[in-house]
């Protein structure tokens, strides 16, 4: 909102503007590796619990972040027409 309406730029611009003058963005989250995410899977973890433990609000982004590292998404079960 503040790139857009104050600045009259988009928030990619201001990304790249950010990054080529050496303003770092602190993350809210810590990204995990596949061994960390997988111990606290056989611990018998939730999504909900490993998102939460490693920092992530939004469990979006900590799919997304999973998926990057090699962890396939569960789908959903199929309907079964009767």
């Amino acid at each position: 909102e503040i790139a857009r309406e104050e600045l009259h730029c988009s928030p990619a611009t201001l990304s790249v503007w950010k990054k080529a003058n050496g303003i770092v963005i602190q993350k809210p989250y810590r990204l995990f590796t596949l061994a960390e995410w997988t111990e606290l899977r056989n611990q018998k973890w939730t999504h909900f619990q490993i998102a939460r433990h490693f920092g992530f609000e939004c469990i979006d982004t900590y799919f997304y972040h999973a998926r990057k590292i090699g962890i396939p998404r569960k789908r959903r079960r199929e309907k079964i027409e009767s």
